[in-house]
């Protein structure tokens, strides 16, 4: 419908054209809405569009799944390629090339030429983007970006000068402003990081939190934390509010390795203000300790020594009310015979325990090989653990000693698991030894060792599914023989 609307039609069916000149081209495209003067003039193969404005999507010729709704939107794209693009307002993403493209609002995407996987909502969000992987949505955020990817900057004004800044993540009216060169930024709250142009990997979060801040790698939090303060500070961790001024609660510097309260801590209690930690820990009998820290000997001790009823905490975490009762231990060596956490006893966990396993911080990688076999030749049996005075231990002479007590406190009851030693016949890696010369599992490292057996025996019993297969088929030709056998002695 309209002056020359479709005009060069041949074979294409489906279509929708209403508007002067609108669809004037299209020849054998197909399953297109053009609606407006001169909406998709060029098209001529192109499918499946939507295109409603005047001189929307004027030039291209092979136009596909793309939703062009707005004066002059997609007006210059003409690349083969450029297809499956959402293009809402007057001219937004006029000069696009690309793909994938999300731009709404007034002159949003307007410059687009090759950026891909962009989302631009808003009157000139994302105008001068020439990347790919950005979420602009506020008006002008993220307006001048052009090489900067994988951006996301929501807000008025959010990101507005950035040009090739990447990697960021900005939230706020205003938010990260000034921003041109600066990357790898999470700045969220209203003109949070207003002042920065170039720094980068800094975190704001805050209404103008970091506002007059330039420097980098900093982590700003609190309402107005570094509104004229702490302007030029970099790698540093600065939390409070502006009342806390240039004092903030907490202030470090990771560079350096500090970190300084401004206040008092109070830690089962409230603060005391004469000193700087304040643990209470005064129901405790004898001289247990709420908290001591010791160089070259315990990093952090927690004791607990006293009886009675209620909780007790070594380092807040539960210990009962024995000589030896551990929280938590932490850190230590990987080598034999080192444990970051020795837990005498059970152990509960209410969430997940997982074990690094990502295959970037691995090397010589290797396929299992033969692990049915192996595992056939090793037990899963039942057992009880032996009474504490009959297991061994070492004595500072090195000796073993049956008449000192273990240090291994058992689950009571039938148990159910495997023997080291058969296990460190075929698998050697999973079996450690540890200072009386007893023997562990990792039992967890043997879950790979039942994938791949299962594997190798799904391929035995597949093997046998088609030689069962085939004999069968063997029985089916000897039955008809015999068949055809019978009718002709008949």
């Amino acid at each position: 419908m309209g002056n020359q609307a479709g005009q060069a039609n041949t074979t294409g069916y489906s279509n929708v054209l209403i508007g002067n000149q609108s669809g004037y081209s299209n020849t054998s495209g197909s399953s297109n809405i053009m609606i407006g003067d001169l909406a998709g003039r060029s098209n001529q193969t192109g499918y499946n569009n939507i295109i409603m404005g005047q001189a929307a999507g004027y030039t291209g010729t092979q136009l596909k799944y793309n939703v062009f709704i707005g004066d002059s939107t997609g007006f210059e794209q003409n690349n083969v390629n450029a297809s499956k693009n959402v293009f809402i307002g007057y001219t937004a993403g006029k000069k696009n090339q690309s793909y994938n493209n999300v731009f709404i609002g007034n002159q949003s995407g307007y410059n687009n030429i090759n950026g891909q996987n962009n989302i631009a909502i808003g009157d000139k969000a994302g105008y001068q983007n020439l990347a790919s992987q950005n979420i602009f949505i506020g008006a002008s955020a993220g307006e001048n970006n052009t090489d900067g990817y994988f951006n996301i900057m929501i807000g008025r004004w959010t990101g507005k000068k950035n040009t090739t800044g990447t990697q960021q993540i900005l939230i706020g009216g205003g938010a990260g402003g000034s921003l041109t060169t600066g990357g790898e930024n999470v700045i969220i709250g209203t003109n949070a990081g207003a002042s920065n142009v170039t720094g980068t990997g800094n975190v704001y979060v805050g209404t103008s939190a970091g506002w007059s801040n330039t420097g980098s790698k900093n982590i700003f939090i609190g309402y107005k934390m570094g509104y004229g303060t702490f302007q030029t500070v970099s790698n540093a961790l600065v939390i409070g509010t502006d009342v806390s001024g240039s004092s903030p609660l907490l202030y470090g510097e990771f560079d350096n390795q500090k970190l300084k309260i401004n206040g008092s801590l109070g830690v089962l209690a409230d603060p005391n203000s004469s000193y700087g930690v304040y643990i209470d820990k005064s129901s405790t009998a004898g001289s247990g300790y709420g908290l001591y820290a010791a160089a070259g000997y315990r990093g952090v001790y927690g004791y607990v020594n006293s009886s009675g009823t209620g909780y007790r905490y070594g380092l807040y975490g539960y210990a009962a009310g024995g000589e030896y009762n551990r929280g938590l231990y932490c850190y230590a060596p990987t080598t034999s015979g080192n444990y970051a956490g020795y837990f005498n006893g059970n152990v509960f966990v209410t969430g997940a325990i997982t074990e690094s396993s990502d295959k970037r911080l691995k090397e010589n990688i290797a396929p299992l090989q033969g692990s049915l076999a192996k595992l056939l030749k090793i037990n899963g049996v039942t057992y009880t653990w032996k009474n504490k005075k009959d297991i061994k231990i070492k004595v500072s002479d090195g000796k073993l000693d049956e008449e000192v007590e273990s240090k291994y406190n058992f689950s009571e009851g039938k148990q159910v698991g495997v023997i080291a030693q058969e296990v460190e016949k075929y698998f050697p890696e999973l079996v450690v030894e540890d200072e009386n010369g007893y023997k562990s599992v990792n039992y967890v490292k043997l879950v790979p060792v039942l994938i791949e057996a299962v594997k190798e025996q799904q391929k035995i019993i597949n093997g046998q599914d088609e030689k069962i297969e085939d004999m069968q088929k063997q029985l089916n030709e000897i039955e008809k023989l015999l068949k055809k056998s019978l009718k002709r002695n008949r």
